[in-house]
C-alpha cells in the first residue's frame, strides 16, 4: 500500500495541521519576521483605506457645514396646510418646521436679526451648538446667539431677563423674555436668528392671515428634511411637491408655488476623480508588491532552509498537495495573528495622518473615522491576498522537488563553476566569496534589492518633490497683501449674489483707516445683488444686467456675448493702493485720467500665483470706447488700461464674462453711494506687523463680523502644506524601509542557518572567526550597497520623469534634480547591515568547530 494511502488512513489532514504547528514552534524568529511583515503591510493597507474613506466623509461634512445645515432639501415660504401634507410624506426620514415671525430691533443694522420658531431637530441640523442653557420650552423663553449679545453689548446669561423689541408684519411689539439658552452662531450666517417656543409662536400667529405668493412675512413656513437615501434627490423633490399639490415648474413665484432647493452639498459631486482613483489603486498595488516581496522571501527562504525535512516527508509518502498545505497552514496562522493587529494599527495611523492630509485642502478640518465594515473587509481581503500569493509560490517550489533533490540541497540556488584563484590576499578572498554567494542566490538578492530600493526611491521622491516648493512664490500668490480683511459671509461658498450684510461692518470701516502701523491701505467695492430685488422674483432668476454692467457696444459696434451666453461684466471699485497691486497687461494706469470720470480699466483674473494670466480672455483693449448700462444707469467710458488681478483681491465667485471692469472708488461710489466695501487690504510699517495683527484680532474679539488672511498665516500654511507631504510620504517610506530591513534581517539570518554545514566545514579547514565575521559583513553590506545603487539609479529616473512632470502642475514649484536624499538614506541601511551581520554572527558562532559539525550532522 502506498505511503499516501497510509497517511489517509491516519487522518493526514490533522497530521498536516500538527506538523504545521510544530514547524512554527521550531521557527520562532522566522515567525516574528513574517508576522511583522504582515502587520506592516496591513497597516499600510488600512491607513490608505482610512485616509480615503475619511477624506470623502470629511469633505462632504464640511460642504454641509458651509451650506449652513445638514438637510437634503429645503422648502421655503409654504402655506400651512400644504406644509402639513408634505410633513406626512413617507419619503422623508426626518423633516422639521421653521416659522418666520418678524424682525428684531437692534442698535446695529448689520447683520439683520430675525425672530423664528424652529423644531428642536432643525436646530441640531443647522449646527446650533449651545454654549449654555437649552431649547426654549415655555412661552416667555428665548434662545439667542452669542453674536446678538456681542452686537448689542448685552451682558446676560441663562435665566436673565431681556426686553425684546420686534415687528410682526410692520407692527412693532415688545415683550419681556427669559434667556433659556445661548448658542454659537454659524460663521457664515448672513443674519442672526432668535428662537422662541412653540407656545409663543402660536400666540403671535393667532389671527394672522396665511402667507401667499412671494410675500415673506410673519407666518412664512419653511421645511427642512432628509430623505431615506441620497439617490435621485431631484425626482424625490418633485414627487413630494407634486403630492402636496405644489407647482415647481414656474421660473418665478406665482400664487401656489414655493421656493424649493436641494442642498448644494448633495448636488456637488464629491466622488473621487479618475486620476484620484488611479493614484489610490497605484498606491494599493505598491503596498501589495512591497508586502509580497518580504513575505514571499520569508517563506521561500524558510522552505528552502527546511527543504531536507520536506524531502524526508516525501520519502515516507507525503503528497505534493500535503506539502503545499503544510506551508499554507503556517501562512494562514501568521495571517490570523498579523492582519487583525495591522488593521487596528493602520486604522489608528490613518486617523493620525488624515488631519494632516485635510489641512492642505480648502476644507481644512477632518473627522475621526470610525471603522467601516466594508473598508475593514477590503483591508483584510487585500492583506490576505498578499499573504496567500506570497506563500503560494514557495509552497509550489517545495512540492515539486524530488526527495533526492531535497536531500542534496546545500542552501544555494546553484553551485558556482568559477575556479578559485590561488595566491590572493585573505581580505580579497573573503570579499570574492561574499560576492560569489550573492551571485549564486540571484533570486534572493533581487528580492532584497528591490525591497530596499523601493523605500529609497520613495524617500528620495518625497524630498525631491517637496524641495521644489518655493515659499516666496506661494506667499506672494496667496496673500495679495500683508493683510486681507473681509466679511466671512463674502467668501462663503460659490455665491453670485451679495448684499450689504456681506460687506465690511460700518464701525470697522470708520476706524480701520486710522489704524496705527498700517500703510498702503485700500478698499475694494463690488456690485452685488441690489437690496430691493426680492429673493424669488423673476428679475432675480436672471441676474444678467442686474449685477453686471451690460455691454451695449464697443467702438460704436454692437457687442456680441461670449460663447457661454453670459451678459455683462462684473463691476468693481478699487482704491489707488489696491490698483497698485495689480499686474498691467496693456497700457498704463494714469491715476489723474482715471479719476476724471471718463475712463475704466478692463481686467481678468490671474492664476493662483498672481502672475500668470491668459490675455485671450480680454474682451476689451486699451483705447476701446465702451457703452454699457447697469441698473438703468448709462456708462460711457474709454479703456485706460488692461490688468490681471489676483483672485484674492476680488469676489470668490462673480457673475458675467471672464473680463470685468474696475472703476476708481470715487467714480464707483458716485454711481452707487450706498455701497460698502467688501475687502480692505493693507501692509504694515517696518516692525509694526504684530501691532496691526493685534488690532485686527481685538476687533474680532469685540464682535466685529470680520476675518482676515495675513502673509504670516499663509507662510504658516505653506509650512504645514509642505510638512504634510513630507510627513505623509516619509511615513510610508519608513514603513517600506522597515520592510526592507526586515527582509535584510531575514536573509542574513536564514543564510547563516541554512549554510551551517558550509561554514562549519570552512572553519574546520582553516577559516578563522575573524574571516567568517568579515564574510557575514561583506554579504550584508554588499546587499545594501547594491540596493542603494539600484535605488539611486531609479530615483534619478523618477526625478527627471515623474517628479518633473508633477512639479509642472503646481504653480509655486520650481523643479531641480537631486538624488542626495537617496545617497543619504543609503548610509543608515549600510550601518543596519553591519549591525545585523555582527548580531547574527555572534548568535550563530558559538561552541567549537567539532560541536558545530555534530549539531548539523
Amino acid at each position: 500500500m502506498s505511503g499516501e494511502t497510509m497517511m489517509l488512513r491516519n487522518n493526514n489532514q490533522q497530521m498536516i495541521k500538527v506538523l504545521s504547528k510544530e514547524y512554527m514552534k521550531a521557527n520562532k524568529l522566522r515567525n516574528v519576521i513574517a508576522i511583522l511583515a504582515i502587520i506592516l503591510t496591513t497597516i499600510m493597507f488600512a491607513a490608505v483605506v482610512t485616509i480615503y474613506q475619511g477624506s470623502e466623509i470629511s469633505i462632504h461634512e464640511q460642504m454641509l457645514y458651509q451650506s449652513g445645515n445638514r438637510f437634503m432639501i429645503a422648502i421655503q415660504n409654504i402655506e400651512k396646510e400644504k406644509s402639513k401634507d408634505i410633513k406626512k410624506n413617507v419619503l422623508f426620514s426626518e423633516i422639521y418646521e421653521v416659522v418666520y415671525l418678524g424682525k428684531v430691533s437692534s442698535e446695529n443694522t448689520s447683520p439683520s436679526i430675525s425672530l423664528k420658531y424652529a423644531d428642536e431637530g432643525y436646530l441640531h441640523g443647522a449646527y446650533v451648538e449651545y454654549i449654555a442653557g437649552n431649547y426654549p420650552e415655555r412661552e416667555n423663553e428665548i434662545c439667542v446667539p452669542k453674536g446678538f449679545l456681542t452686537q448689542d453689548n448685552k451682558s446676560v446669561s441663562v435665566g436673565s431677563d431681556i426686553k425684546l423689541n420686534y415687528s410682526v408684519n410692520g407692527k412693532t411689539r415688545q415683550k419681556n423674555m427669559v434667556v433659556s439658552g445661548i448658542y454659537q452662531g454659524h460663521p457664515n450666517e448672513s443674519e442672526l436668528n432668535l428662537y422662541v417656543s412653540k407656545d409663543f409662536c402660536e400666540r403671535e400667529m393667532a389671527g394672522l392671515q396665511s402667507v401667499k405668493g412671494d410675500e415673506i412675512q410673519a407666518g412664512s413656513i419653511s421645511l427642512y428634511g432628509n430623505f431615506k437615501d441620497t439617490e435621485n434627490l431631484k425626482d424625490k423633490q418633485e414627487q413630494v411637491l407634486n403630492d402636496a399639490g405644489v407647482n415647481i415648474d414656474s421660473l418665478h413665484r406665482e400664487e401656489g408655488t414655493v421656493n424649493s432647493a436641494i442642498n448644494i452639498a448633495y448636488q456637488m459631486n464629491t466622488q473621487p476623480t479618475k486620476q484620484e482613483i488611479r493614484i489610490f489603486f497605484l498606491l494599493i498595488l505598491l503596498i501589495l508588491f512591497s508586502g509580497f516581496l518580504i513575505i514571499f522571501n520569508v517563506f521561500k527562504i524558510s522552505v528552502m532552509k527546511d527543504v531536507r525535512i520536506y524531502g524526508q516527508l516525501k520519502t515516507i509518502g507525503a503528497s505534493p498537495k500535503q506539502l503545499r498545505k503544510l506551508v499554507e497552514y503556517q501562512a494562514l496562522r501568521m495571517a490570523l495573528i498579523g492582519i487583525p493587529i495591522g488593521t487596528l494599527l493602520g486604522w489608528g495611523l490613518g486617523n493620525m495622518v488624515l488631519p494632516l492630509m485635510m489641512s492642505i485642502t480648502t476644507y481644512q478640518d477632518s473627522l475621526f473615522v470610525l471603522p467601516d465594515l466594508r473598508f475593514i473587509l477590503a483591508t483584510v481581503l487585500f492583506s490576505f491576498l498578499t499573504v496567500w500569493i506570497s506563500c503560494k509560490i514557495p509552497a509550489l517550489i517545495v512540492s515539486r522537488l524530488s526527495p533526492i533533490q531535497s536531500l542534496k540541497y546545500q542552501g544555494r540556488e546553484r553551485i558556482s563553476s568559477k575556479k578559485v584563484r590561488r595566491g590572493k590576499e585573505s581580505k580579497a578572498r573573503i570579499l570574492n566569496m561574499a560576492l560569489t554567494n550573492l551571485a549564486e542566490n540571484k533570486g534572493r538578492t533581487i528580492l532584497v534589492t528591490i525591497s530596499i530600493a523601493l523605500s529609497i526611491v520613495l524617500f528620495n521622491s518625497v524630498l525631491n518633490f517637496t524641495s521644489t516648493f518655493q515659499k516666496d512664490t506661494y506667499v506672494q500668490g496667496q496673500a495679495g497683501a500683508e493683510f486681507n480683511v473681509y466679511n466671512p459671509t463674502f467668501t462663503a461658498g460659490a455665491r453670485l449674489f451679495f448684499d450689504d450684510t456681506d460687506s465690511l461692518p460700518v464701525k470697522f470701516i470708520d476706524h480701520i483707516t486710522h489704524m496705527e502701523g498700517m500703510k498702503d491701505g485700500g478698499f475694494v467695492y463690488f456690485h452685488g445683488k441690489p437690496m430691493d430685488i426680492p429673493d424669488n422674483s423673476e428679475l432675480r432668476s436672471n441676474y444678467n444686467g442686474i449685477v453686471t454692467a451690460k455691454i451695449l457696444d464697443i467702438n460704436d459696434q454692437p457687442y456680441t456675448n461670449d460663447a457661454i451666453q453670459e451678459v455683462g461684466q462684473a463691476l468693481y471699485g478699487f482704491d489707488d493702493s489696491v490698483l497698485e497691486r495689480v499686474t498691467i497687461v496693456e497700457g498704463n494706469i494714469d491715476y489723474e485720467k482715471l479719476k476724471s470720470g471718463q475712463y475704466v480699466i478692463g481686467a481678468i483674473i490671474s492664476d493662483e500665483n498672481g502672475m500668470d494670466y491668459a490675455e485671450s480672455m480680454l474682451s476689451v483693449h486699451v483705447g476701446d470706447k465702451i457703452s454699457a448700462e447697469i441698473e438703468g444707469k448709462s456708462l460711457e467710458y474709454e479703456v485706460l488700461a488692461c490688468v490681471a488681478v489676483n483672485s484674492k483681491l476680488i469676489s470668490p465667485a462673480q457673475p458675467g464674462e471672464a473680463t470685468f471692469l474696475i472703476l476708481p472708488s470715487g467714480e464707483f461710489l458716485d454711481l452707487f453711494p450706498d455701497k460698502k466695501p467688501v475687502r480692505f487690504l493693507c501692509d504694515s510699517k517696518s516692525g509694526m506687523y504684530h501691532q496691526v495683527e493685534s488690532y485686527l484680532d481685538a476687533q474680532i474679539s469685540q464682535g466685529q463680523h470680520i476675518i482676515y488672511e495675513s502673509s504670516q498665516s499663509i507662510n504658516t500654511e505653506f509650512e504645514i502644506f509642505t510638512g504634510v507631504y513630507k510627513i505623509t510620504g516619509n511615513i510610508f517610506a519608513i514603513l517600506f524601509g522597515i520592510l526592507g530591513v526586515l527582509n535584510l534581517l531575514n536573509v542574513i539570518i536564514t543564510s547563516a542557518v541554512s549554510r551551517q554545514r558550509e561554514f562549519a566545514v570552512m572553519q574546520s579547514i582553516g577559516m578563522t572567526k575573524k574571516q567568517l565575521k568579515r564574510l557575514f559583513i561583506y554579504e550584508g553590506v554588499g546587499l545594501t550597497m547594491l540596493s542603494s545603487f539600484v535605488g539611486s539609479l531609479f530615483s534619478a529616473i523618477v526625478s527627471v520623469t515623474i517628479i518633473e512632470k508633477l512639479t509642472n502642475n503646481f504653480w509655486f514649484c520650481g523643479y531641480h534634480f537631486t538624488i542626495l536624499p537617496a545617497l543619504c538614506i543609503s548610509i543608515p541601511y549600510i550601518v543596519c547591515a553591519v549591525i545585523i551581520s555582527i548580531f547574527v554572527y555572534k548568535i550563530w558562532n558559538t561552541g567549537t568547530v567539532v560541536e558545530k559539525l555534530k549539531r548539523i550532522m
